[in-house]
Protein backbone atom coordinates (compact mmCIF):
# COMPACT_ATOMS: atom_id res chain seq x y z
CA UNK A 1 0.00 0.00 0.00
CA UNK A 2 2.90 2.19 0.83
CA UNK A 3 4.40 1.35 -2.62
CA UNK A 4 1.15 2.50 -4.35
CA UNK A 5 1.04 5.97 -2.89
CA UNK A 6 -0.83 4.97 0.44
CA UNK A 7 0.11 5.94 4.18
CA UNK A 8 -0.92 2.63 6.59
CA UNK A 9 -0.46 2.77 9.63
CA UNK A 10 0.78 -0.74 10.59
CA UNK A 11 0.32 -1.95 14.34
CA UNK A 12 1.88 -4.81 14.90
CA UNK A 13 5.11 -6.59 16.80
CA UNK A 14 8.40 -7.64 15.79
CA UNK A 15 11.46 -8.94 17.84
CA UNK A 16 14.85 -7.40 18.38
CA UNK A 17 16.46 -9.46 15.36
CA UNK A 18 17.94 -9.13 12.14
CA UNK A 19 14.39 -10.03 10.60
CA UNK A 20 12.61 -7.20 12.21
CA UNK A 21 15.24 -5.20 11.59
CA UNK A 22 15.02 -5.94 7.82
CA UNK A 23 11.30 -5.48 7.91
CA UNK A 24 11.53 -1.93 9.57
CA UNK A 25 13.93 -0.78 7.02
CA UNK A 26 11.94 -2.16 4.59
CA UNK A 27 8.56 0.50 5.73
CA UNK A 28 8.46 3.85 5.68
CA UNK A 29 8.31 5.71 8.78
CA UNK A 30 4.63 6.35 8.82
CA UNK A 31 4.13 2.72 8.37
CA UNK A 32 6.19 1.44 11.17
CA UNK A 33 5.51 3.66 13.95
CA UNK A 34 3.62 2.17 15.77
CA UNK A 35 5.33 -1.48 15.51
CA UNK A 36 6.17 -3.08 18.87
CA UNK A 37 9.61 -4.20 19.41
CA UNK A 38 9.67 -7.12 21.80
CA UNK A 39 13.16 -8.66 22.53
CA UNK A 40 11.93 -11.51 24.50
CA UNK A 41 10.46 -12.77 21.38
CA UNK A 42 11.30 -13.92 17.70
CA UNK A 43 9.84 -11.92 14.98
CA UNK A 44 7.18 -13.74 12.82
CA UNK A 45 8.31 -16.06 10.23
CA UNK A 46 6.64 -18.33 7.72
CA UNK A 47 8.02 -20.49 5.15
CA UNK A 48 5.85 -22.29 2.55
CA UNK A 49 6.27 -24.74 -0.31
CA UNK A 50 4.55 -24.26 -3.88
CA UNK A 51 4.40 -26.44 -6.53
CA UNK A 52 4.78 -25.19 -9.62
CA UNK A 53 1.41 -23.92 -10.40
CA UNK A 54 1.46 -21.69 -7.22
CA UNK A 55 -0.46 -24.10 -5.22
CA UNK A 56 0.44 -24.10 -1.90
CA UNK A 57 1.43 -28.01 -0.56
CA UNK A 58 3.65 -26.91 2.73
CA UNK A 59 3.89 -23.81 5.37
CA UNK A 60 5.98 -23.94 8.58
CA UNK A 61 5.52 -21.17 10.75
CA UNK A 62 6.84 -19.10 13.49
CA UNK A 63 4.20 -16.73 14.77
CA UNK A 64 3.93 -16.95 18.77
CA UNK A 65 4.31 -13.17 19.08
CA UNK A 66 1.33 -12.22 17.44
CA UNK A 67 0.10 -13.89 21.28
CA UNK A 68 1.38 -10.10 22.76
CA UNK A 69 -0.93 -7.79 20.38
CA UNK A 70 -3.30 -8.14 23.29
CA UNK A 71 -6.72 -6.48 23.98
CA UNK A 72 -4.49 -3.45 25.87
CA UNK A 73 -1.91 -2.87 23.07
CA UNK A 74 -4.51 -2.32 20.54
CA UNK A 75 -6.15 0.14 23.23
CA UNK A 76 -3.45 2.33 23.07
CA UNK A 77 -4.15 2.88 19.22
CA UNK A 78 -7.73 3.91 19.81
CA UNK A 79 -7.23 7.48 18.20
CA UNK A 80 -5.16 5.72 15.34
CA UNK A 81 -8.45 3.45 14.58
CA UNK A 82 -10.63 6.02 14.96
CA UNK A 83 -9.13 8.51 12.83
CA UNK A 84 -8.69 5.77 10.14
CA UNK A 85 -10.97 5.78 6.81
CA UNK A 86 -10.62 1.71 7.02
CA UNK A 87 -9.50 -0.73 9.40
CA UNK A 88 -7.41 -3.89 7.82
CA UNK A 89 -7.57 -7.12 9.73
CA UNK A 90 -6.11 -10.40 8.97
CA UNK A 91 -6.44 -13.85 10.99
CA UNK A 92 -3.29 -13.84 12.77
CA UNK A 93 -4.72 -12.07 16.01
CA UNK A 94 -5.56 -13.87 18.85
CA UNK A 95 -9.28 -13.55 19.63
CA UNK A 96 -9.17 -11.26 22.15
CA UNK A 97 -7.11 -8.88 20.40
CA UNK A 98 -9.47 -9.13 17.15
CA UNK A 99 -12.75 -8.76 19.72
CA UNK A 100 -11.24 -5.41 21.18
CA UNK A 101 -10.29 -4.55 17.51
CA UNK A 102 -13.66 -4.88 15.59
CA UNK A 103 -15.14 -3.35 18.86
CA UNK A 104 -13.54 -0.32 18.61
CA UNK A 105 -13.85 0.00 15.40
CA UNK A 106 -17.69 -0.52 15.51
CA UNK A 107 -17.19 2.15 18.47
CA UNK A 108 -16.22 4.93 16.25
CA UNK A 109 -17.81 3.99 12.80
CA UNK A 110 -15.08 2.43 11.13
CA UNK A 111 -15.42 -0.15 8.37
CA UNK A 112 -13.30 -2.89 9.04
CA UNK A 113 -11.57 -5.35 5.80
CA UNK A 114 -10.91 -8.97 6.44
CA UNK A 115 -8.24 -10.48 4.51
CA UNK A 116 -9.12 -14.21 6.55
CA UNK A 117 -5.21 -15.35 5.61
CA UNK A 118 -5.95 -19.31 6.21
CA UNK A 119 -8.90 -21.62 6.59
CA UNK A 120 -8.84 -22.74 10.43
CA UNK A 121 -8.41 -18.78 10.90
CA UNK A 122 -11.03 -17.40 8.84
CA UNK A 123 -13.67 -17.86 11.41
CA UNK A 124 -12.47 -15.99 14.35
CA UNK A 125 -13.34 -12.98 13.77
CA UNK A 126 -17.13 -14.01 13.56
CA UNK A 127 -17.05 -15.91 17.28
CA UNK A 128 -16.71 -12.13 18.35
CA UNK A 129 -19.18 -9.84 20.07
CA UNK A 130 -18.52 -6.86 16.82
CA UNK A 131 -18.05 -8.86 13.91
CA UNK A 132 -20.68 -7.23 12.57
CA UNK A 133 -18.17 -4.14 11.91
CA UNK A 134 -17.27 -6.34 8.70
CA UNK A 135 -17.92 -4.84 5.52
CA UNK A 136 -15.45 -6.25 3.10
CA UNK A 137 -13.51 -9.64 3.21
CA UNK A 138 -11.22 -11.27 0.58
CA UNK A 139 -11.37 -14.95 0.93
CA UNK A 140 -10.32 -17.62 -1.12
CA UNK A 141 -13.02 -20.57 -1.84
CA UNK A 142 -11.89 -22.45 0.58
CA UNK A 143 -11.84 -20.09 3.22
CA UNK A 144 -15.24 -18.31 2.03
CA UNK A 145 -16.94 -21.92 2.44
CA UNK A 146 -15.56 -22.04 5.90
CA UNK A 147 -16.81 -18.49 6.82
CA UNK A 148 -20.05 -19.63 5.62
CA UNK A 149 -20.43 -22.40 7.88
CA UNK A 150 -19.29 -20.39 10.62
CA UNK A 151 -22.44 -18.48 10.08
CA UNK A 152 -24.52 -21.47 9.64
CA UNK A 153 -24.98 -20.78 5.88
CA UNK A 154 -25.94 -24.25 4.00
CA UNK A 155 -23.21 -25.70 1.90
CA UNK A 156 -24.08 -27.77 -1.36
CA UNK A 157 -21.98 -30.19 -3.21
CA UNK A 158 -23.62 -30.02 -6.93
CA UNK A 159 -21.54 -27.56 -8.57
CA UNK A 160 -19.60 -27.66 -11.79
CA UNK A 161 -17.37 -24.93 -11.34
CA UNK A 162 -16.01 -23.06 -8.68
CA UNK A 163 -17.55 -19.70 -9.91
CA UNK A 164 -20.95 -21.50 -9.62
CA UNK A 165 -20.36 -22.11 -6.33
CA UNK A 166 -18.76 -18.79 -4.94
CA UNK A 167 -22.31 -17.31 -6.47
CA UNK A 168 -24.18 -19.45 -4.86
CA UNK A 169 -22.59 -19.16 -1.20
CA UNK A 170 -22.09 -15.13 -1.70
CA UNK A 171 -26.08 -14.75 -2.38
CA UNK A 172 -26.55 -15.94 0.94
CA UNK A 173 -23.66 -14.24 2.89
CA UNK A 174 -24.01 -11.13 1.66
CA UNK A 175 -27.00 -10.20 3.68
CA UNK A 176 -24.38 -9.96 6.70
CA UNK A 177 -21.05 -8.99 4.83
CA UNK A 178 -22.13 -5.84 2.47
CA UNK A 179 -18.93 -6.93 0.04
CA UNK A 180 -17.21 -10.05 -0.33
CA UNK A 181 -14.16 -10.15 -2.50
CA UNK A 182 -13.27 -13.80 -3.65
CA UNK A 183 -9.96 -14.72 -5.16
CA UNK A 184 -10.10 -17.55 -7.62
CA UNK A 185 -6.50 -17.97 -8.14
CA UNK A 186 -5.96 -18.36 -12.40
CA UNK A 187 -9.73 -17.56 -12.50
CA UNK A 188 -9.46 -14.14 -11.59
CA UNK A 189 -11.73 -12.55 -8.94
CA UNK A 190 -15.60 -12.58 -8.24
CA UNK A 191 -16.96 -9.67 -6.53
CA UNK A 192 -20.29 -9.95 -4.86
CA UNK A 193 -21.81 -6.42 -3.14
CA UNK A 194 -24.93 -4.82 -1.93
CA UNK A 195 -25.15 -2.24 -5.21
CA UNK A 196 -25.76 1.09 -5.04
CA UNK A 197 -26.40 4.74 -7.41
CA UNK A 198 -22.58 4.81 -7.27
CA UNK A 199 -20.23 2.44 -8.69
CA UNK A 200 -17.16 3.09 -6.58
CA UNK A 201 -15.63 -0.18 -4.98
CA UNK A 202 -15.79 1.77 -1.33
CA UNK A 203 -19.03 2.76 0.14
CA UNK A 204 -18.90 3.85 3.16
CA UNK A 205 -22.40 3.20 4.07
CA UNK A 206 -22.87 0.09 2.35
CA UNK A 207 -25.55 -1.73 4.75
CA UNK A 208 -28.03 1.35 2.90
CA UNK A 209 -27.23 0.12 -0.46
CA UNK A 210 -30.17 -1.90 -2.36
CA UNK A 211 -29.55 -4.99 -5.24
CA UNK A 212 -27.11 -7.57 -5.49
CA UNK A 213 -24.31 -7.46 -7.57
CA UNK A 214 -21.78 -10.36 -8.63
CA UNK A 215 -19.07 -9.54 -11.39
CA UNK A 216 -16.14 -12.24 -12.18
CA UNK A 217 -13.11 -10.35 -13.25
CA UNK A 218 -11.19 -13.34 -15.26
CA UNK A 219 -7.54 -12.56 -15.28
CA UNK A 220 -4.59 -13.08 -17.71
CA UNK A 221 -2.86 -16.30 -18.07
CA UNK A 222 0.51 -16.32 -16.90
CA UNK A 223 3.41 -18.24 -17.16
CA UNK A 224 7.23 -18.37 -16.69
CA UNK A 225 6.45 -17.04 -12.75
CA UNK A 226 9.48 -16.10 -10.51
CA UNK A 227 7.28 -16.31 -7.56
CA UNK A 228 3.46 -17.02 -6.02
CA UNK A 229 4.70 -15.62 -2.43
CA UNK A 230 2.78 -11.87 -1.58
CA UNK A 231 0.72 -11.98 -4.98
CA UNK A 232 -2.63 -12.50 -2.73
CA UNK A 233 -0.97 -9.68 -0.50
CA UNK A 234 -0.31 -7.46 -3.45
CA UNK A 235 -3.58 -8.01 -4.76
CA UNK A 236 -5.30 -7.04 -1.68
CA UNK A 237 -2.78 -4.24 -1.65
CA UNK A 238 -3.96 -2.85 -4.93
CA UNK A 239 -7.45 -3.72 -4.19
CA UNK A 240 -7.63 -1.32 -1.32
CA UNK A 241 -6.11 1.38 -1.95
CA UNK A 242 -8.13 1.79 -5.51
CA UNK A 243 -11.22 1.98 -3.27
CA UNK A 244 -9.92 4.69 -0.67
CA UNK A 245 -8.50 6.48 -3.58
CA UNK A 246 -12.50 7.08 -4.63
CA UNK A 247 -12.29 4.42 -7.71
CA UNK A 248 -14.79 2.51 -9.84
CA UNK A 249 -14.80 -1.26 -9.16
CA UNK A 250 -13.27 -1.87 -12.34
CA UNK A 251 -9.95 0.18 -11.43
CA UNK A 252 -10.09 -1.15 -8.24
CA UNK A 253 -9.33 -4.85 -9.77
CA UNK A 254 -7.25 -3.12 -12.42
CA UNK A 255 -4.95 -1.87 -9.43
CA UNK A 256 -5.34 -5.21 -7.77
CA UNK A 257 -4.64 -7.23 -10.84
CA UNK A 258 -1.07 -5.31 -11.58
CA UNK A 259 0.29 -4.91 -8.32
CA UNK A 260 -0.43 -9.10 -7.91
CA UNK A 261 1.08 -9.44 -11.30
CA UNK A 262 3.93 -7.11 -10.50
CA UNK A 263 5.13 -9.94 -7.53
CA UNK A 264 4.93 -12.81 -9.30
CA UNK A 265 7.60 -12.13 -11.20
CA UNK A 266 9.51 -10.64 -8.59
CA UNK A 267 12.22 -12.24 -6.42
CA UNK A 268 10.65 -10.87 -2.95
CA UNK A 269 7.14 -11.05 -1.87
CA UNK A 270 6.65 -7.13 -2.55
CA UNK A 271 8.16 -6.46 -5.45
CA UNK A 272 10.57 -2.76 -4.97
CA UNK A 273 8.37 -1.22 -7.48
CA UNK A 274 4.63 -2.10 -7.96
CA UNK A 275 3.35 -0.32 -11.59
CA UNK A 276 6.21 1.12 -14.02
CA UNK A 277 4.36 4.73 -13.98
CA UNK A 278 3.17 6.94 -11.39
CA UNK A 279 0.55 5.49 -8.62
CA UNK A 280 -1.82 7.93 -9.97
CA UNK A 281 -1.91 5.99 -13.87
CA UNK A 282 -3.69 3.60 -13.15
CA UNK A 283 -4.43 2.22 -16.51
CA UNK A 284 -7.64 1.10 -17.58
CA UNK A 285 -10.95 -0.68 -16.16
CA UNK A 286 -10.83 -4.10 -15.75
CA UNK A 287 -13.20 -6.30 -17.83
CA UNK A 288 -15.79 -8.67 -16.05
CA UNK A 289 -18.74 -10.39 -16.23
CA UNK A 290 -21.92 -9.38 -14.82
CA UNK A 291 -23.50 -12.94 -13.18
CA UNK A 292 -26.37 -11.03 -11.30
Amino acid sequence: MSKLGCSPTFISVVGNDSYGKNLRSMLSPTCSKNIHTLPEHNTAQCHVVFDRGGDCKLLIGDVDIFQEITSEMIFKHEEDIKKSPLLILDGNLTLGAMDTALETASKHNVPVFFEPTDAPVSIKPFQTNSWNAIKYISPNLLELKSIAKALNIPLENSFSTPIEEVVYIGQQLISYIPTIIVTLGLEGLVIIRRASSSDALYLPSPETSAQVQIRHYPTDRVTDLVNVSGAGDCLAGGLIVGMLSGLSEEMCVNVAFTAAHSALFSESAVPSTLFSKSHRCWGTPAKHHLLC
